[in-house]
């Protein structure tokens, strides 16, 4: 018996492989700009790529049913609490 697919599920897969691109196509534009890959790249790739990746979180966001501005901001809230953490060598980073 094939397992019940969930409603959405398509969707959601296909917007996490998306989002994994976009992520890729970044990562990608980054190396480029700080001289890590073959060819050079323009800051302006790198730019118009993390706001690929902004969108397309936000779209998978909605697509997992996910409250994303919510999420975002307890999570700035656990992370600042943390405080700041020093190196090894006793420096804050």
């Amino acid at each position: 018996m094939a397992p019940t697919r969930v409603p959405g599920q398509e969707e959601r897969v296909r917007q996490v492989l998306a989002l994994a691109e976009e992520t890729g196509e970044f990562v990608q534009a980054a190396r480029r700009f700080l001289g890590l890959a073959r060819r050079r790249g323009a800051f302006t790739a790198v730019e118009e790529e993390l706001a690929d990746v902004i969108i397309t979180a936000y779209v998978t966001a909605a697509a997992f049913d996910i409250d994303i501005d919510t999420v975002i901001a307890h999570k700035v809230d656990t992370v600042l609490a943390r405080g700041w953490r020093e190196n090894e060598a006793g420096e804050e980073r």
